[in-house]
């Protein structure tokens, strides 16, 4: 009996072995090894599998913002969705068909496999001009200038050298127009000044008709010789030894623009207040890296107390944060010459530098917050 039993299981173990694999056509999918179903098309899911081999079974349809399947397959559930990681933004709602679409914002980048977005570089070192912009995968990429292109073609560099050229020229124009204008007046002047004097040689050098006055001749004579001491010369035939000294005029060289002394304002004197906010005073103190141009900062600093060797190893330490950069260089600032003193350094360089709208918006929002006095000196 024994026997037998395992004779049974042996051959049906061998029938088996015999059978065909399962295969199935393209389009279609295995169901329990016993019968291929035609797959559900993308958007959708099979939720009753065929009976029949080689149809179409039961298929429902994905929830739009909530799952899809992207392909035809014979997937039992929709994937879900996936939500944007903090510090992305989302370019694409998912859909019945395809998930949600996420990258970095503007100005940052995350290569493949990154786990968060890296800020973008904003220039190149020098010596190194853009061939890329920088793209929500990869970072701006530079090349030397000798291989690479240069700034002018990128359209940024274009527009900027246009704005400047034009206002070159604006600049040259204004400037040709004022010197015409202050050589016509010059012109004028002397020509009103030549004409008066030969009016003044024409009636000197008439005869007295008059007899009643005869001190008219001798009237004009004097002012002859008057007009010629305040010249600095004597008369033909005169004795210059025996010519009182006079004063020589110091005239301007343009008659019609006579000099006068520019009106330079004086630097207002600072003061702290007792007692006022530090709190504030780091506020406006930091923000000031906010307001002062890139061309106009590192001089700043230098104006400010720190070395080109300080500026350019914080610049080195941070190639892809200028911004961060600029904040070290204020804390290495405060961390020298205290806060009060940092201040000061700072309010000095602006005036040095004449940057005078900052300088006016900085004192100001310090006076506002009573952090300081400003006194104009006498």
């Amino acid at each position: 009996m024994a026997v037998a039993l395992r004779l049974v299981l042996l051959a049906a173990l061998l029938k088996k072995a015999e059978s065909p694999p399962l295969r199935c056509n393209d389009g279609e999918y295995p169901y329990n090894g016993q019968r291929c179903c035609k797959m559900c098309r993308a958007g959708t899911y099979v939720e009753e599998a065929c009976t029949i081999p080689h149809t179409l079974g039961h298929c429902s349809p994905c929830t739009n913002g909530e799952d899809y399947t992207e392909h035809e397959s014979g997937l039992n559930q929709c994937f879900p969705c996936e939500k944007c990681k903090p510090g992305y933004v989302m370019v694409k709602a998912c859909t019945a068909t395809s998930n949600t679409k996420c990258q970095c914002p503007e100005g940052y980048y995350c290569p493949p496999g990154c786990e968060e977005c890296v800020k973008c570089r904003k220039r190149c070192p020098k010596g190194e001009v853009q061939v890329k912009s920088c793209s929500s995968t990869t970072d701006m990429e530079c090349s030397p200038s000798s291989t690479g292109t240069t700034d002018s073609a990128h359209p940024m560099g274009i527009i900027i050298t246009v704005v400047f050229s034009v206002i070159g020229i604006g600049i040259v124009i204004m400037i040709a127009i004022l010197f015409k204008f202050r050589k016509r007046n010059s012109l004028s002047t002397l020509e009103r000044v030549k004409e008066s004097k030969s009016l003044i040689s024409v009636n000197s050098d008439a005869p007295n008709t008059n007899p009643e006055m005869p001190g008219l001749r001798n009237k004009g004579s004097q002012n002859e010789e008057s007009s010629n001491l305040m010249v600095g010369s004597t008369s033909e035939g005169s004795d210059p030894r025996k010519a009182p000294s006079a004063p020589m005029l110091q005239q301007s060289e343009n008659p019609a623009f006579p000099s006068v002394p520019p009106n330079i304002p004086k630097k207002p004197v600072v003061k702290l207040i007792d007692g006022y906010s530090k709190t504030e005073l780091n506020r406006i103190y930091f923000n000031l890296r906010n307001m002062v141009l890139l061309h106009d900062w590192s001089e700043l600093m230098r104006k400010c107390g720190l070395t080109n060797n300080d500026i350019e190893t914080l610049k080195f330490d941070h190639p892809r944060d200028i911004n961060e950069a600029h904040y070290q260089m204020l804390l290495t600032l405060q961390n020298r010459k205290g806060i009060d003193g940092a201040l000061r350094k700072l309010l000095d360089g602006l005036w040095e530098l004449k940057l005078m709208s900052i300088y006016e918006n900085v004192t100001n929002e310090l006076i506002h917050h009573k952090i300081i006095t400003r006194e104009t000196r006498d």
